[in-house]
């Protein structure tokens, strides 16, 4: 099944479980909103919403959004109007984004004041469903981005493999396998976020146990142009006593950290990276734009 099927299948499970909750239709359904409207001139039934109203989604599981293709929408926009509304939910007497980041970014860049939207009663786990589905029918998440969204679907949500897998469309398997990634040392994610190896690669590097031979075959990968079959002859030839001796221990990630950079993403809409232990370090906040880096300065000066 192609990424596109199991998007279009993922935003169907979405839209029965959406439409039972909220007992509203809308008369198309979200399929139609994150597929369809994007051909669709803008109606009068939607909302105009000030973009100043609206914060970003916290559960967004995209964290790179590129410069270039923000610009080329913003030019867009302003020759062509925004013709794809963006989803929201109400959060008090603001808006919180669902689906349609990079229009809503766009929108700011171009200088509109209002964007077209659609403002629906959505919870904490399908704002989480909702962008992967959106992410991935768009085929703009890297297997560690979606590894990420099925962990917080699973510890934040308390979710099982199964249960995740029965709300996106996907097989146990798939969630399983891809969570997986998220055991391997941070050089080797970071190679797959880069697209420098793929995911068939980065599963069979798994089998090794030492992060310090996982990075060299990775390395010879990269230099050789291994297929993912060559690396897993690499794999299954691997002598134990080698690996013992190139063995280095793997980075311990201490779980009160990192439930703290699901905090800190959760309240600044952003992606949060900490380095260091837990006694010295730094924090990255990455933003995608000026408006973004002026939200977030005014956020963190009001706390």
């Amino acid at each position: 099944m192609t990424r596109n099927a199991v998007a279009r299948k993922a935003i169907l499970n979405l839209q029965k479980r959406l439409l039972i909750m909220t007992r509203k239709a809308l008369g198309r359904g979200l399929n139609a909103l994150l597929r369809e409207t994007e051909t669709v001139t803008i109606s009068a039934g939607l909302e105009q919403i000030p973009l100043s109203l609206i914060d970003p989604n916290p559960f967004q599981p995209r964290t790179v959004l590129s410069v270039e293709g923000l610009d080329e929408l913003a030019n867009s926009i302003r020759s062509n109007g925004l013709i794809q509304p963006i989803l929201l939910r109400q959060a008090g007497e603001r808006y919180q984004l669902v689906a349609g980041e990079r229009r809503w970014r766009a929108a700011g860049k171009a200088g509109l004041e209002k964007v077209p939207a659609i403002v629906r009663e959505i919870d904490d786990t399908e704002a989480l469903e909702l962008a992967l589905a959106e992410n991935l029918l768009r085929e703009a998440l890297n297997p560690i981005e979606i590894a990420r969204a099925y962990e917080r679907l699973q510890q934040q949500f308390r979710l099982t493999h199964e249960q995740i897998a029965e709300r996106l469309g996907v097989n146990r398997s798939t969630v399983t396998n891809t969570l997986r990634l998220l055991g391997l040392p941070p050089i080797i994610q970071t190679l797959l976020i880069e697209d420098k190896i793929t995911a068939g690669h980065a599963r069979a590097l798994l089998p090794i146990t030492s992060p310090g031979v996982q990075e060299k075959l990775a390395d010879r990968v990269i230099e050789k142009g291994l297929s993912v079959r060559n690396l897993e002859n690499l794999v299954a030839s691997h002598k134990p006593a080698q690996e013992k001796q190139d063995s280095k221990p793997a980075p311990k990630i201490d779980p009160n950290l990192r439930a703290a950079v699901v905090e800190m993403e959760r309240a600044l809409g952003t992606r949060v990276k900490v380095v260091g232990s837990g006694r010295r370090g730094k924090i990255e906040i990455s933003y995608f734009s000026a408006d973004d880096l002026s939200r977030i300065y005014d956020y963190i000066m009001r706390v």
